[in-house]
């Protein structure tokens, strides 16, 4: 998530509420992170903006055309006294994470998926030998009455 500071809300007439129990009013913050730098948005108040436990979370403002991105990054570069190639790395870098948990999230999703396919194949199974033990006894039952008919008669 976005590393952020508090600032005042002024976005909306009602401000929607996280997800905790009880509910509590969001809290809107800026973002401070190269590729979303001073974008507004809205999150848990209790959250520690690092913290993943928080899953409230929703953008006030649009994303920034790669024009003024790449200017607010330059400014603050500038601000702070950090060459703008410091900035360009930091930013690969992070694009590069946020691209790292995109896969590690869809590699998640695929593992549930596989879990849950193998949970059913093996369900099936067990039917599947129920089904067979019951036509063997079924089988076993028949022969029974085959051989008895041959015997009496």
């Amino acid at each position: 998530m976005s590393s952020s500071s508090s600032s005042s809300s002024h976005y909306v007439d009602a401000i929607p509420n996280c997800d905790c129990r009880p509910p509590l009013p969001a809290k809107e913050r800026v973002s401070w992170k190269p590729y979303n730098l001073g974008r507004r948005f809205l999150n848990c108040p209790l959250s520690l903006i690092s913290d993943d436990h928080y899953e409230f979370f929703d953008w006030i403002d649009p994303p920034l055309i790669e024009h003024y991105r790449r200017t607010m990054n330059h400014l603050r570069a500038m601000a702070n006294g950090q060459p703008l190639r410091m900035q360009r790395r930091l930013t690969r870098a992070e694009e590069q994470l946020n691209v790292a948990i995109t896969q590690r999230n869809a590699a998640e999703e695929r593992v549930i998926q596989l879990l849950e396919e193998n949970h059913r194949f093996r369900t099936n199974s067990r039917v599947q030998q129920g089904v067979l033990v019951l036509l063997s006894i079924l089988v076993c039952v028949m022969l029974v009455v085959i051989v008895v008919g041959m015997v009496r008669g």
